[in-house]
């Protein structure tokens, strides 16, 4: 009788999981982002690889929207710079701000995405907040962090969540603290280095600094590879793989970490270089290796989209807006060789790259040269044109949410050149300051 019982009771747990809903409901307001569709980024480990797992959400012209959609497991997502942890069955209602603090959360998922809007933002170098808590003195800057750590920690403890969340968000506390260790000298370059200091003895100093950290460094590095599970966390996937790069620390990634190291470097490979068909087979060879479905499929969705961008394509067309506001397409400018520069008015090398555009504007006459903004703020792209000599080039905005998955865009700044029938030459074309480069081809069409 009694294992009559435990078979049934076994039962009703599997059809109770059954049962579970496998979507996520979001609805609320996006109006502060001031875009007619936002994208649900997902930030688990495929995320280093490719966009696969992104969901796009239509927003009404008032800044609504309701969307629900399937989550199989709980894992990490983001809207802009907001982190979001979703569950199947969460329904929720989100204001999301472009300040993450601001944003408030109300429904089921609610009280783990209020603790996730002050979560600290990697590449601000997390607990040193872009350099406010980067002190010249290391032992000031570690009291700070430390700090932080613990008030984090203490939030942590009080918060309503699975043991699971609660794991991986202590990990992600670790994490952070390693992250910060390791932007240090970034930040606090003027009284670390000497001044004229070569790259060499920049290095060396580095190394230094980083030996010295040993003791607290390491013991977290071990901890942070204990489980595959810890990769899904943004901070954790970019401290393993930078303290790997140091050579300096005893810890082994795992073979799943190794995958995606790998995966991620051929990724990068598809977006530096022109795809062509020996690329697209050396890509293709690789993918048949690989051993995680997961990391598999977000590659080969990843080469697929960027195979689109071969040369002799059709060029994907965008929609546009010129300094008066009027609509246009790319294509309003074919019959000319088209030179084009994707860039944003926050890219610092997107803007050293500027003067050598223009300058070679006025140089290749017979070439439509054509600046396109990706600055979600018309005024910041307006403000940044002002009182400048834009030589020859037509200095345009993107209108279009699709310009990204289009293109295929990952980071700015970003060339293409294209012929006067509007099809592909170069879709990672050379950057102006490349002039040899450039002008070869320029002169070549």
């Amino acid at each position: 009788m009694k294992n009559i019982l435990n078979v049934i009771t076994m039962l009703l747990g599997i059809m109770s999981v059954m049962a579970q809903p496998q979507t996520v409901r979001l609805y609320g307001s996006l109006k502060d982002l001031k875009l007619q569709e936002v994208i649900l980024k997902y930030d688990g480990a495929t995320a280093f690889i490719s966009d696969k797992g992104n969901v796009v959400i239509p927003v009404n012209p008032d800044g609504s929207f309701d969307i629900e959609f399937p989550v199989e497991k709980p894992g990490y997502y983001s809207i802009s710079r907001n982190p979001l942890y979703l569950t199947p069955g969460d329904d929720m209602k989100m204001n999301i701000k472009e300040v993450p603090e601001l944003s408030t959360f109300e429904g089921k998922g609610a009280e783990v995405n209020r603790y996730l809007s002050t979560r600290f933002y990697p590449k601000g170098g997390s607990y040193l907040s872009s350099g406010k808590y980067s002190f010249p003195d290391f032992g000031k800057t570690m009291q700070a962090i430390d700090s932080i750590m613990t008030k984090r920690r203490t939030e942590l403890m009080a918060l309503k969540c699975t043991p699971e969340f609660r794991q991986l968000e202590e990990i992600r506390i670790k994490a952070d603290m390693l992250q910060s260790i390791y932007y240090y000298p970034n930040y606090n370059g003027r009284n670390m280095f000497p001044v004229n200091c070569t790259q060499e003895e920049a290095d060396k100093i580095k190394k230094h600094f980083f030996g010295g950290q040993k003791d607290v460094v390491e013991p977290i590095l071990q901890e942070l590879v204990l489980s595959d599970a810890y990769i899904d966390i943004e901070v954790v996937r970019y401290v393993l793989l930078l303290y790997r790069d140091l050579n300096l620390f005893d810890f082994k990634i795992s073979e799943r970490l190794e995958e995606l190291q790998e995966a991620f470097y051929a990724a990068a490979k598809l977006s530096n270089q022109e795809i062509s068909p020996g690329l697209y087979k050396e890509v293709s060879d690789y993918i048949t290796t690989m051993k995680h479905e997961d990391f598999r499929s977000a590659l080969a969705f990843r080469l697929e989209r960027r195979a689109k961008l071969m040369e002799g394509r059709p060029a994907p067309d965008i929609e546009l807006s010129d300094m008066e506001g009027n609509g246009k397409k790319l294509s309003d400018y074919k019959g000319k060789v088209l030179y084009v520069d994707f860039w944003a008015t926050w890219c610092a090398p997107c803007r050293a790259e500027t003067p050598f555009f223009n300058a070679l504007s006025e140089k290749y006459p017979n070439v439509q040269f054509i600046a396109v903004s990706i600055d979600e703020k018309r005024g910041l792209w307006e403000n940044a044109l002002k009182g400048g000599n834009h030589g020859k080039v037509a200095e345009l905005l993107s209108n279009d949410n699709e310009l990204r998955s289009k293109w295929d865009i990952t980071g700015v700044p970003r060339f293409l050149l294209i012929d006067e029938n509007f099809n592909i030459i170069n879709s990672s074309a050379p950057r102006p300051s490349q002039q040899a480069d450039i002008e070869s081809l320029l002169n070549k069409y």
